[in-house]
């Protein structure tokens, strides 16, 4: 995995970390506090919606593998598992492909980025040559 890959799915690994804090800071706001940070909470608005949209863009297997595994965090085991259950014991697919479904994932989602990597650029702190 390369650097930009490294950012993405560390990112993607983030989601419910930023949900969190966005829900806190939430009730911050409903509370009428006076120092409520504005920005910090549209950059977690910002990066939701950037993980979440990568994630919508991909193929619906190679999005299942990347948020159960990145996202959610279960291992791998969990995930072989839970693809059986929601595609059928027939369809189901090895550790070793679903790795690889992810890594094709991360892939499209770095093309993404770079394609539009003004976008990027400051939000993730990065640089594509």
């Amino acid at each position: 995995m390369n650097t930009l890959q490294t950012k993405i799915a560390d990112e993607i690994m983030k989601l419910h970390a930023y949900e969190t804090e966005r829900t806190q800071y939430m009730h911050i706001r409903q509370t009428n506090i006076k120092h409520y940070p504005y920005d910090h909470l549209a950059n977690l608005n910002t990066r939701i919606t950037m993980v979440e949209s990568w994630i919508s863009m991909l193929p619906e297997r190679e999005g299942f593998a990347v948020r159960r595994h990145l996202a959610d965090g279960l291992d791998w085991v969990q995930v072989v598992h839970e693809y059986k259950e929601k595609w059928g014991e027939e369809n189901g697919r090895s550790e070793r492909t679903l790795v690889r479904y992810q890594t094709r994932a991360l892939q499209r989602i770095e093309r993404f980025v770079q394609e539009h990597v003004d976008w990027y650029t400051e939000l993730l702190g990065i640089t594509v040559a």
